[in-house]
């Protein structure tokens, strides 16, 4: 008899019937009073076997009679079965079907070959024609790195499916901004199960991948789109400055903020420095992390001009990282007040005008002043006197009411008011009330007019009122001098010893002059009479 089969393909969640196909079976293998086959997988079978129940059914009398049932396991859970009945049974030799009730195993690492219980050993237990593979499923499409990417990312796409028989062909398709929103295919049919796709900035936007796969006999296909793919745009710094925004002097913090766009929307910045201790090269200074902020606490290594670099990438390492460096930022030598000067020394007295100059060094070269003064009039603080300027020199004229101690200070900062100010303060300086003018009482000598060239003469001065603290200079005119000659200069000495000789040989006028000692104020002279030398 020619080969007559029975077919058989099901996933085993659901239960559907097939009939015979081969009359002859029919004829040749049925009970008496019966016309028809069935054969149907069972749904109450366990997760990986499928229960073939062969059904006996009377056309005629309407009357259904169960012959079974036999066992087929599947280790992946998806039954598909041929059975070639021409090597079941002998057609010279028919059976009842109630003995063919073969239980089947389909043996690990067997190639597929079935392997039976049969209880007919006539049959020898081994029945090539029968195979049990799935049905073509895919469970994902998958793709490496995850979304979202940048552009100029390559990316590697999969696909993970069960069943299907022998080998396997993949076809992959890609809808995106670029292609009109319509599927086009990327690779073509291949047994390469991957697919290479470096992402362009044609694709940013979201985008999906399709696959398809096949038998390689072609027997049977199966497709899946993927979830959504992002590409971003190029990934690149939009923003770098600095807090404060102008140059400042060594000591000084200055908070570096960043930004960045496109890519993956998600980013890792480093920030780096160029400057007078780096040896002309960036240095890292704050290393890759998700803060946009570094702060750099200035120091007097980094005086001059400096650069500072922020690179930025993906949070997913994706793709390349950028880079953007600043203009040129300088660094200060830090500002410093060196002096503060009077003209005049303390104490003064009211009405007399002291004029103070200060000097500095540091910052940027030049500089506002302003100056302050605590005094009796100011309640122990210190009150503004002259408000900035780029005079480094301030007047005061002391009143009645500052009669006292007084201090001055001084304040310095840049000219462009970056930075911050320094400050320095003087010593006391005393105001005291206006004396009474210096009155020269006497000036006298030990000897009298006449005397002889070569005799020492000694002149003596007397003063009152003022400080009652004085200096003294005394000068001479005579035959030798053309007007009046410093014979002592100042000093506290109130006598003066005159050596005469013969070029003093004639008249001759001694002038003193007295000042107040503290200050130099308030200076008055007095003339001599004649003094002869003879």
């Amino acid at each position: 008899m020619g080969g007559y089969l029975i077919s058989a393909r099901k996933e085993l969640e659901d239960s559907i019937t097939y009939y015979l196909s081969a009359s002859d079976f029919i004829r040749n293998h049925r009970p008496a009073g019966n016309n028809g086959n069935l054969v149907t997988l069972d749904p109450t079978m366990a997760a990986n076997e499928a229960k073939l129940r062969v059904t006996m059914q009377d056309t005629l009398a309407g009357l259904n009679s169960t012959v079974g049932p036999s066992t087929i396991k599947s280790p992946d859970g998806i039954a598909d079965v041929t059975l070639d009945f021409e090597k079941m049974f002998d057609s010279n030799n028919p059976v009842d079907i109630r003995s063919l009730l073969p239980q089947f195993t389909c043996m690990g690492g067997q190639n597929g070959i079935i392997h039976s219980s049969w209880p007919d050993t006539t049959l020898g237990g081994v029945f090539v024609g029968m195979v049990v593979h799935r049905p073509l499923s895919i469970m994902s499409v998958n793709a490496t790195p995850v979304s979202p990417v940048g552009v100029g990312v390559t990316t590697t796409w999969s696909v993970t499916f069960t069943g299907g028989s022998g080998s396997q062909e993949y076809r992959f398709l890609r809808s995106g901004p670029d292609t009109g929103g319509v599927y086009v295919v990327a690779r073509d049919w291949s047994s390469t199960p991957t697919w290479g796709w470096t992402t362009t900035a044609a694709a940013t936007g979201n985008n999906y991948v399709q696959v398809k796969v096949r038998n390689s006999d072609l027997t049977d296909s199966t497709g899946l789109i993927s979830t959504k793919y992002t590409v971003s745009a190029p990934l690149s710094i939009t923003t770098l400055y600095s807090s404060p925004a102008l140059p400042v002097t060594a000591g000084a913090n200055v908070g570096w903020n960043a930004l960045a766009a496109g890519g993956t929307g998600s980013y890792q910045y480093s920030f780096w420095r160029q400057g007078p201790d780096t040896g002309g090269v960036y240095v890292k200074f704050q290393d890759w992390g998700t803060s946009t902020n570094w702060v750099w606490t200035t120091t007097a290594a980094n005086i001059g001009n400096n650069y500072i670099m922020v690179k930025a990438r993906n949070s997913n390492l994706s793709g390349t990282a950028v880079s953007k460096i600043s203009t040129m930022y300088k660094v200060y030598a830090a500002l410093t007040v060196t002096s503060l000067t009077a003209t005049k020394v303390s104490p003064v007295n009211v009405g007399d005008g002291v004029t103070w100059n200060s000097a500095a060094t540091g910052g940027k070269g030049t500089y506002l002043y302003s100056y302050w003064r605590q005094g009796p009039d100011t309640g122990g603080v210190y009150v503004l006197q002259r408000d900035w300027t780029s005079s480094y020199g301030w007047t005061w004229t002391p009143a009645v009411n500052q009669v006292g101690n007084n201090y001055v200070m001084v304040k310095v900062k840049n000219s462009d008011s970056s930075g911050t100010a320094v400050y320095k303060i003087s010593a006391k300086f005393v105001v005291q009330s206006a004396l009474t003018p210096i009155v020269i009482d006497s000036i006298t000598p030990n000897a009298a007019s006449g005397v002889s060239a070569s005799s020492i003469v000694t002149w003596t001065a007397h003063a009152t009122g003022g400080s009652g603290s004085y200096q003294y200079q005394f000068l001479r005119s005579g035959p030798d001098t053309p007007g009046y000659a410093v014979m002592q200069d100042w000093s506290s000495a109130s006598s003066f010893n005159w050596y005469t000789n013969s070029a003093n040989i004639g008249n001759n006028y001694i002038q003193v002059k007295v000042r107040n000692a503290v200050n130099g104020t308030g200076a008055v002279s007095k003339i001599s009479t004649m003094f002869q030398i003879k």
